[in-house]
């Protein structure tokens, strides 16, 4: 069932690994370090949330930036999110590409966790799945409220386990979100216009105070 529920997923993760060597979760129980990173960045976002009413989006932009640059695939993810745009990007045009694609993405994570009301995450279970993927299940529980479900798609790397994707109630794939509107706008406008489009909006999300 859980292979039929993350058939895209799996397509994702062809096009993020069909050309790049990663060394292979080893067989048996599910690495630590995987289990560890989607923790920690929970924790992290639990922190934020909690201080979130005497904090601005700014400061738990720095808050949340050390772990999400140390948890997240940020150059295999701003990549594929660019799509075939990305090889026609001259060298300064990827080196900004991605700092904004790593500003937007803590900046949103910033924004969106503002406030805290009981929440709590926990860690469901894990799954092994192609080209040496893990996913990992997750749910952020609310009180009174249904709880999210939230899984991370986790491959490997020289620096250890990296999150590449998170499915947001099991079907909605936010780096397939991301590549769609990158795409669109590489077409349409060019590799400046999306950067600078990235950078405005981060800057936007950052200045508000909640």
């Amino acid at each position: 069932m859980l292979r039929r529920q993350f058939g895209k997923a799996l397509i994702i993760l062809g096009i993020l690994t069909g050309n790049v060597a990663t060394p292979a979760f080893s067989a048996g129980p599910p690495p630590a370090g995987a289990i560890a990173v989607v923790e920690n960045l929970h924790a992290e976002l639990l922190s934020a949330m909690k201080s979130a009413g005497t904090t601005s989006a700014a400061e738990r932009a720095a808050r949340l930036g050390p772990v999400i640059r140390s948890g997240f695939a940020l150059d295999r993810m701003s990549r594929f999110a660019a799509g075939s745009g990305w090889r026609k990007m001259t060298d300064g045009q990827k080196a900004a590409y991605l700092r904004a694609f790593t500003e937007i993405t803590v900046a949103t994570y910033a924004n969106r966790f503002d406030g805290f009301s009981g929440e709590s995450f926990a860690t469901l279970g894990t799954e092994a799945a192609l080209n040496d993927s893990l996913l990992v299940r997750t749910e952020l529980r609310r009180p009174r409220k249904n709880p999210v479900r939230l899984t991370y798609v986790i491959l490997s790397s020289d620096d250890g386990p990296k999150i590449v994707d998170i499915y947001l109630d099991g079907s909605i794939s936010e780096l397939a979100r991301q590549r769609s509107e990158y795409q669109s706008v590489l077409r349409s406008s060019g590799a400046d216009a999306l950067i600078s489009g990235l950078q405005d909006q981060a800057d936007r999300m950052l200045k508000t105070n909640g």
